[in-house]
C-alpha cells in the first residue's frame, strides 16, 4: 500500500512540474513582450515590475517566518536532550554516591 502512494505521489510531481515550468516560460515570454517600445506598455511594465517586488518581499518574509519556526523546534528538541543528559548525569552521581555511602 505504501509504496502504491509513493508512485501516486512520484506520478503527480511528474506532470505538475512540466506545467509549472511552462507557466513560468509563458510568463517570462510575456515580460520580454513587454519591452517592446511601445508607450502604453510602460504602465504596465512599471506595475509588473512593482508586483514582482512585492511578491519576492512577501517569499522572503516568508521564508524568514518559516526558518524561524524550524530553528524553534531545533532549539526545543535541542534543549530537551540536554536537560535528558543533565537528568541522567546527576541521577548517576546520586547512584554514585548513595553506593559509596
Amino acid at each position: 500500500m505504501k509504496n502504491k502512494f509513493r508512485q501516486n505521489k512520484m506520478n503527480k510531481k511528474g506532470l505538475i512540474f512540466p506545467i509549472i515550468i511552462f507557466v513560468v516560460i509563458a510568463l517570462l515570454g510575456v515580460y520580454m513582450f513587454l519591452w517592446l517600445p511601445v508607450p502604453s506598455f510602460a504602465k504596465i511594465r512599471s506595475f509588473v515590475n512593482y508586483m514582482i517586488i512585492i511578491i519576492i518581499w512577501l517569499i522572503l518574509q516568508v521564508g524568514l517566518i518559516y526558518g524561524y519556526y524550524k530553528l524553534g523546534g531545533l532549539a526545543s528538541k535541542g534543549f530537551s536532550i540536554y536537560k535528558s543528559k543533565i537528568q541522567m548525569g546527576t541521577i548517576r552521581v546520586k547512584n554514585f554516591l548513595l553506593s559509596k555511602a
